[in-house]
């Protein structure tokens, strides 16, 4: 800035390039403040457009509007993830918690391993403490050995992860995708009905050889076992009725 006083014409043009070089200092720190908050994460900060005038309030309009569009992106696409029912979460190449989506959230919020989502960015993925982390079961060993999918116990459920990795737009690794699924309902189900099948195996061979004192009793069915346990009362009931 020029201090020095002049006269006439000469203290005009001194003042029109103080203003100048105001006004252009004034833009260089609003777009390097937009541009680090842009690095450091956070997309909310905006610029002072009454700050500026002319073509300068332009571009500052220009940068905060183009900052509104990523921000609306963002927001659309972290929406469309965290619509998805299964439990998805991201981590870095050292495997830090990146992003984390709602059902995931919820998971780990209920188990009391994290207070929400936001803190739990940039902690180690093990915090979610199933049985393989930090193991040689961990899904993203496993990936790295070439198997993409991974099986693990989860506070009492029987869960399957399936993990990628995440690219960038080079295709340059950048990170891994995990996405779980609980498969306790299915796992349960399954074993019910093995074990009610063999049962039933057991009493149609009795009965075949002419033995009628088999064994009718079912095990008292869970949410997951229900569906299987009336099917097999159906069975067992027109097998009574043969007895008889």
């Amino acid at each position: 800035i020029i201090t020095t006083e002049y006269q006439g014409d000469f203290e005009e043009i001194k003042e029109s390039l103080n203003n100048s070089i105001t006004n252009v200092n004034n833009l260089v720190d609003d777009v390097n403040m937009l541009v680090q908050a842009a690095l450091d994460g956070d997309f909310d900060k905006r610029a002072n457009v009454e700050r500026h005038t002319g073509d300068f309030q332009k571009i500052v309009e220009g940068i905060n509007k183009t900052l509104d569009t990523v921000v609306d992106k963002t927001v659309w696409y972290e929406a469309i993830i965290d619509a998805v029912p299964y439990p998805i979460h991201v981590t870095d190449m050292d495997m830090n918690w990146t992003f984390l989506n709602k059902p995931f959230e919820k998971l780990l919020v209920e188990a009391g391993q994290i207070t929400d989502r936001v803190s739990a960015l940039g902690m180690p993925c093990c915090n979610a403490a199933a049985n393989i982390c930090n193991t040689d079961g961990c899904g993203i060993k496993q990936l790295n050995k070439g198997v993409p999918e991974s099986f693990f116990d989860w506070h009492g459920s029987k869960c399957k992860q399936d993990t990628s990795f995440l690219l960038d737009k080079h295709g340059e690794k950048i990170g891994y995708v995990e996405v779980v699924q609980d498969l306790t309902g299915i796992i349960k189900a399954r074993d019910y009905s093995a074990a009610q099948v063999e049962k039933m195996a057991s009493n149609l061979l009795m009965l075949a050889n002419g033995k009628l004192d088999f064994d009718l009793q079912l095990p008292e069915a869970d949410e997951h076992t229900r569906e299987a346990r009336d099917n097999f009362v159906k069975i067992n009931n027109s097998l009574t009725e043969v007895k008889n």
